[in-house]
């Protein structure tokens, strides 16, 4: 085979490969979760969940969110949030001394 041959067919491949990734990242969306049963296997997972903001508390690089009817809410980060406000939030559920939290990942404010 040609040098030329090769390289349109792993440029072809290349580029169909990435157009394959970029439907399947368009189609496919987290579920979004009305009431969290933190007990039903989603430790590990990542969900999405919306919610009102009642307690914020912030230290050092750490801001613990009480979104309300869920569990408790962790980012890394110093976050401007204010209470009462409405977020949505993309994070995996774990499990921190005994207790359920979800580690964000995204959040946004609508």
């Amino acid at each position: 085979m040609k040098d030329s041959t090769i390289l349109k067919t792993s440029l072809i491949c290349v580029f169909l490969g990435i157009a394959c990734l970029y439907i399947i990242l368009e189609t496919s969306e987290l579920e979004f979760s009305e009431k969290l049963d933190v007990d039903n296997g989603l430790e590990g997972n990542d969900i999405r969940i919306r919610g009102v903001v009642d307690k914020i508390i912030r230290k050092d690089n750490l801001t613990i969110i009480n979104v309300r009817s869920f569990v408790k809410a962790v980012v890394f980060e110093d976050v401007e949030l204010k209470e009462n406000s409405f977020i949505e939030v993309i994070g995996e559920l774990r499990e921190y001394e005994g207790n359920k939290e979800l580690l964000i990942k995204e959040i946004f404010i609508p």
